[in-house]
């Protein structure tokens, strides 16, 4: 005698079959998009609070190593090395557009001089500078570790310590009047602020 499959078991076969591959494909915890058959995955320190800001300025890095170590050690190296990078930008800006504004003429004479400020801080003179975030993946293939570094430094500390390196250089001490560099830092940021 032949037993005869009732339609509703199937239907349920059917139903319990689409659940569990819906199941599967809601459980991948992969952050990834696909674009034109490119695949697009979320890195460490990419949000908005590791962004430089008007408060800080920040600087993420990622190195590669079979040693866990030096993945670590060469991520923070190549993370302060950018954040110093950023740093010295900033410092120019900042006393390009005080010089520009107070002095005028004397603005070629202090550039020269400048250079020597952009040296103390790069012989990392940086005032509390910070790692903000670390992260280490390993890939379990190739067994390489990948460390990704996220440092930051306050735009206000950095602007203290480049005016005592000026107050410590002769040219500059002569070229920059500490109380007119305040007012017109006050005035930009004022400035700035009303234009948001």
């Amino acid at each position: 005698m032949k037993k005869q499959v009732k339609p509703f078991n199937n239907m349920q076969s059917v139903i319990a079959f689409v659940l569990i591959l819906l199941l599967a494909a809601c459980g991948s915890n992969k952050q990834v998009s696909k674009v034109d058959g490119k695949v697009k995955s979320d890195q460490p320190f990419t949000s908005a609070e590791y962004r430089t800001d008007d408060n800080y300025i920040r600087y993420v890095a990622s190195e590669e190593s079979a040693d866990l170590s030096a993945a670590k050690s060469l991520a923070q190296i190549e993370s302060q090395t950018g954040l110093v990078m950023q740093a010295n930008k900033q410092v120019e800006g900042m006393f390009s557009n005080y010089l520009n504004f107070s002095k005028g003429s004397q603005s070629r004479d202090a550039a020269k001089h400048i250079q020597y400020l952009f040296d103390g801080i790069i012989q990392l003179r940086l005032p509390r500078t910070a790692i903000i975030g670390e992260e280490v993946y390993v890939d379990k293939k190739t067994g390489k570790y990948t460390c990704y570094v996220a440092t930051q430094i306050s735009i206000d500390e950095l602007e203290k310590e480049s005016m005592r390196l000026a107050r410590e250089e002769e040219t500059l001490k002569e070229l920059i009047n500490e109380n007119e560099y305040r007012k017109f830092m006050e005035e930009k940021l004022r400035e700035k602020r009303a234009s948001r």
